[in-house]
């Protein structure tokens, strides 16, 4: 399939800017969507029909990863978003083209036990990320029972690395600005997996051969004690280790000041979602991916948290920051 075309939705995204690297790298002619545009890339609002969906004709591989990431959107824009969008993008893609769906870990809610697989129960929790999580994987799997679509969803850990919103670039700042605090006193599990792994992941799903199962676990292998994740960016960047408090007065501090923020115009996560994301226990087991795709995580904590860190201080550096 080498040198054919791959559309990526979100490609101006942290996770579609690496697949596009990485297709590009390998021969692919990339047809790129994403609501900013530029670069190469097509400008496409996925949550309403349109011309858009025409550019994903001929491809032979469409990764959409693009979907509203926030744990403070409103229903009605994750709805529109991440399940609406997922459904014109299947009406898009050719029946035998294999459309790749990134979903996320989220979908088994922040309490789940340790090294669920594929099998373990999704389930809703009332908030808009996951639950649409949820729902656009229905959309997709069931085109994939109907015919419509040679589909594989990927369901990944908590990807980081240099670009990632929720795991590296917000809390490094706030451990900047000494104000990163963790709930449930540090002890909620991060499960991390660096992005280049990720890709590497979703590539192996994309170029398979009718893989055995349809749903994949993408994780670094194990969780980790939220206080250790993050102190491995304080430890390399020099600064104080994150504060840690119990879960309920992370909550009302979040809700308050996420709230205030938000009603003077000001973008912001903080909120009892967010707060559920770092308290959250258990981890995914991508044993399913490591025998039926081949794939298996290949960057350590130690050098992932390296590469971020080195990349991180070289761009302050270059805006002075550093």
């Amino acid at each position: 399939m080498i040198g054919q075309r791959v559309g990526i939705t979100g490609a101006a995204g942290f996770v579609g800017r690496a697949l596009v690297a990485r297709f590009r790298s390998d021969g692919w002619e990339i047809v790129g969507l994403d609501r900013v545009g530029g670069d190469g890339l097509h400008t496409a609002d996925l949550r309403a029909p349109g011309a858009w969906q025409r550019r994903l004709a001929g491809c032979a591989v469409v990764v959409h990863t693009a979907a509203l990431v926030s744990q403070t959107g409103s229903w009605d824009d994750a709805w529109h978003a991440n399940v609406v969008a997922t459904r014109l993008v299947v009406d898009a893609v050719d029946p035998d083209a294999r459309l790749v769906h990134c979903s996320s870990a989220a979908v088994y809610s922040a309490h789940k036990p340790t090294d669920v697989d594929e099998t373990w129960p999704v389930r809703p929790t009332g908030r808009t990320y996951g639950d649409t999580k949820i729902a656009s994987e229905q959309v997709v799997l069931a085109a994939l029972a109907a015919g419509e679509a040679d589909a594989v969803v990927v369901r990944p850990g908590d990807v980081y690395g240099p670009g990632s919103r929720p795991w590296t670039d917000m809390p490094v700042a706030m451990l900047r600005a000494g104000r990163l605090v963790l709930p449930a006193r540090g002890e909620g599990t991060v499960d991390p997996i660096f992005i280049d792994d990720l890709v590497t992941g979703v590539v192996a799903a994309a170029l398979a051969d009718a893989p055995p199962s349809r749903v994949y676990n993408l994780s670094g292998g194990g969780p980790l004690p939220a206080v250790d994740f993050f102190a491995g960016y304080s430890r390399r960047l020099g600064l104080p280790p994150p504060r840690r408090v119990p879960t309920g007065i992370a909550l009302a501090a979040a809700e308050v000041i996420g709230r205030a923020h938000r009603w003077c115009g000001r973008p912001s996560e903080l909120g009892a979602g967010t707060v559920a994301m770092l308290a959250k226990t258990g981890s995914i087991s991508p044993a399913r991916a490591g025998r039926e795709l081949g794939w298996t995580p290949r960057v350590s904590l130690d050098d992932g948290m390296d590469r971020t860190v080195a990349i991180l201080t070289a761009r302050a550096t270059s805006d002075g920051r550093g």
